[in-house]
């Protein structure tokens, strides 16, 4: 009994080593959407956000989720924001356990299976892309029962639903399962054990799946994601060439990603017998996902349950003994934990800065740091507009070069900042090069600490310099 109970420590280890704040610059103006949608009765499309954006539609692809973590802010506070980002990260790890043990595996590896789960989502903090995690999770239980149980069946398209309005990766999922669904259809004969009701099941939840207030500029934001400038866009091999690998080395790297990955359907596919078409092309996108961007390395988890699942190396490694079977999950953790290094520090925020803004009823523009324009703009329910921030869709090429510009050489680009209607910087001391605008009578310190400094612009001596 204690052998069973023992498997699991490593897990609770773990889930305890992600605790991270929910500081970061995303989740700020998704609760503001939040709170925009509940409190203000405002749709937030057109941007209300920027003051420079001129109004422009953009794409609210979050907005359900983005309502519950405002109605969580509003329950208790940021405190609701870790328990969340708790709960979503070991309910995926105990889930991606059930669903091993669920396929044949061994509850050893079972284990291990949840352990690499919960490394390759640690990082990820609070934000609506958590919620996939679950989501294809079950989507994957549901490919890989070829007769499902009439409420699986019944709950799929409800999953779909609610997918669709909280994380756009769910048109992605869409595609996958249509594509199942096209290819069970025309060799119907061929794969008998699939049931009317799996098919039916995907059939309702492809409709369902677009059932978005905005469905076409989601479809177009979609497609268009991948192209943004943050880092979690990259690849596999996209990081390779930035550690300056030799071309030698970066071409062999990605001749190896491309060979693991054929290697994986080959394999999968010659051991499965052609039994498991749907599950094979499922964990197969997966793996590709996991190989061409950051932000899906996650996703080779289902592939690594198809592969322990199908070729049972699980009876081949521990055969009939479990004598020092439980000592597996620990050697994981063990591994994982080298590989995994630590946890970046908590980010800063001027939070004194902000106390200043609303408790002088200050309302403006104001030129910020990109990792803080979520923060102001919430911390002030909008009332400081911000120049740019992360949610990328409002803003052209041009206004985020012109922020990495202006940021860090910020007099000499005062005269944009002001042609834009800028009032006020909040920025660091560094950045922020307070000290020539202030001797220039350029601008004037309203608030400072050793981490931030806030500024208003002197906008009818900038405009007379220009003159």
């Amino acid at each position: 009994m204690y052998q069973k109970i023992i498997l699991f420590i490593p897990l609770l280890l773990f889930i305890l080593l992600i605790k991270q704040p929910p500081q970061n610059c995303d989740i700020w103006w998704h609760m503001q959407i939040g709170r925009d949608i509940l409190e203000n009765q405002i749709w937030p499309s057109p941007d209300r956000y920027s003051y420079i954006t001129n109004e422009t539609e953009w794409v609210v692809h979050s907005w359900l989720a983005d309502c519950l973590f405002y109605g969580a802010y509003r329950l208790c506070g940021e405190s609701s924001l870790v328990l969340m980002r708790y709960v979503f990260h070991g309910s995926f790890a105990l889930f991606l356990i059930w669903i091993s043990i669920k396929k044949g595996i061994k509850k050893e590896l079972a284990v291990c299976v949840g352990l690499v789960g919960l490394y390759m989502v640690s990082y990820r903090e609070i934000r609506p892309f958590l919620f996939s995690q679950l989501f294809i999770s079950y989507l994957f239980l549901f490919i890989a029962t070829s007769q499902p149980p009439l409420m699986m069946a019944i709950s799929v398209p409800i999953v779909m639903l609610i997918w669709v309005n909280i994380h756009p990766l769910s048109l992605a999922f869409s595609l996958v399962i249509g594509l199942i669904f096209v290819f069970l259809i025309f060799f119907k004969k061929r794969y008998p054990e699939y049931s009317s009701t799996y098919l039916f099941a995907i059939l309702i939840a492809l409709p369902l799946s677009l059932i978005h207030p905005t469905p076409a500029s989601l479809l177009w934001r979609f497609f268009e994601a991948p192209s943004y400038p943050t880092p979690d866009w990259d690849s596999m091999i996209v990081l390779a060439y930035r550690q300056r690998l030799t071309p030698f080395l970066f071409e062999a790297f990605l001749l190896i990603a491309i060979a693991l990955w054929f290697a994986y359907v080959f394999l999968i596919r010659k051991c499965a017998d052609k039994k498991y078409p749907a599950e094979m092309f499922f964990s197969s996108i997966c793996l590709l996902m996991a190989i061409l961007y950051m932000r899906s390395a996650w996703m080779i988890v289902f592939p690594l349950i198809s592969a322990l699942s199908l070729h049972d190396i699980g009876s081949r490694w521990l055969g009939e003994s479990k004598k020092g079977a439980w000592k597996i999950p620990f050697y994981a953790f063990v591994i994982l934990q080298i590989f995994r290094g630590h946890l970046p520090p908590k980010p800063y925020f001027p939070q004194s800065a902000v106390r200043y803004i609303n408790e002088n009823h200050i309302k403006g523009n104001f030129f910020t740091d990109w990792f803080w324009s979520g923060y102001l703009t919430f911390y002030t329910d909008a009332n400081a507009k911000v120049f740019v921030d992360t949610r990328i869709e409002p803003f052209t090429s041009e206004q985020i070069a012109l922020y990495w510009k202006a940021k860090y050489y910020i007099a000499e680009n005062l005269e944009y900042l002001v042609n834009y209607n800028t009032e006020y910087i909040l920025l660091t001391p560094e950045d922020a090069d307070s000290a020539e605008l202030v001797k220039n009578n350029l601008a004037e310190i309203l608030e400072s600490s050793n981490e931030h400094v806030l500024l208003k612009i002197n906008v009818p001596e900038v405009k007379r310099m220009l003159n």
